[in-house]
């Protein structure tokens, strides 16, 4: 039996990097009830586009709110050096929900960080990520590997969506043979699967 239990009724999903605040934009739009939107980024201009009701910059000392390179592990390093600032932010919660696209930069570098944090905090966390298509190139898949490696050691429990295999099992249905229509897949996904862990 897992020893963290939820107080305060009170559930944080965060979004880290581009890919996780696309999705919380899609979450907003359905019904999370006891739900509170967190997105994370180092670049200000990827957190106005979001609906989260807090945005956190992170990494100001380091990157004075640019975009980052392809790096995870700069992002890693921005994460680390405002690790108070995510404490904060999350410590009236019982339970956290990380989302976010393994293989770039912030969700890669940022995410197992927060969940670092959420982990000495005691609260419960859970990850729900995707692997990157292959067609993307090996350095974005391994980057993403690394990426869940480092999460499996610092969640409770862990969601992985594979694109590739999940391309293949969606290419039936002609609903989602256009890319833009297998995100909305993607989406509706991540939040069945928040929902089992809501």
């Amino acid at each position: 039996m897992n020893s963290k239990t939820n107080k305060t009724g009170k559930t944080f999903i965060v979004g880290a990097g581009s890919c996780g605040i696309n999705i919380l934009n899609y979450l907003a739009g359905r019904d999370l009830k006891n739900a509170e939107f967190i997105a994370i980024h180092t670049y200000e201009k990827a957190l106005d586009g979001s609906k989260a009701g807090k945005k956190i910059l992170i990494g100001s000392s380091l990157v004075k709110g640019a975009s980052l390179s392809t790096d995870p592990d700069v992002a890693r390093e921005a994460a680390q050096k405002d690790r108070n600032i995510i404490a904060k932010a999350i410590k009236s919660t019982g339970k956290i929900i990380l989302v976010a696209g393994m293989g770039g930069t912030n969700g890669t570098g940022i995410t197992p960080v927060i969940a670092q944090v959420t982990q000495r905090c005691n609260v419960f966390t859970a990850g729900v990520v995707t692997m990157p298509f292959r067609f993307e190139g090996p350095s974005r898949y391994f980057a993403a590997q690394k990426g869940i490696i480092d999460l499996l050691t610092v969640t409770d429990t862990l969601t992985i969506i594979n694109n590739d295999k999940l391309s293949d099992k969606a290419k039936g249905p002609a609903e989602i043979k256009t890319f833009v229509n297998f995100m909305g897949y993607v989406n509706d996904l991540f939040y069945k699967t928040i929902i089992g862990i809501l």
